[in-house]
């Protein structure tokens, strides 16, 4: 995950239904050596909600230490909004 291009990060949000904030996370030039070192107010400062920056944690948590576990080829997760949360 840390070396996750840009395409990787548009994987994933739109994997957890974020799809509307790729824009942001493009144009702050968010990549997978930023993406997991982003707190709460980072993740909300890129427009998320408080709620959305609450359920990337979670995501990025899971990835951090489930990685090995519902992986496709860009390394990223497939599931829902309603699963993570």
């Amino acid at each position: 995950p840390q070396q996750w291009t840009s395409d990787d990060v548009t994987h994933l949000l739109k994997e957890i239904g974020m799809k509307e904030r790729i824009k942001s996370f493009q144009d702050n030039k968010i990549l997978g050596n930023v993406l997991f070192d982003l707190a709460t107010d980072d993740l909300m400062s890129l427009t998320l909600t408080f709620v959305e920056s609450k359920q990337m944690q979670k995501t990025l948590y899971l990835l951090r230490h489930y990685k090995d576990i519902y992986i496709t080829p860009p390394g990223v997760f497939q599931w829902s909004n309603e699963t993570v949360c």
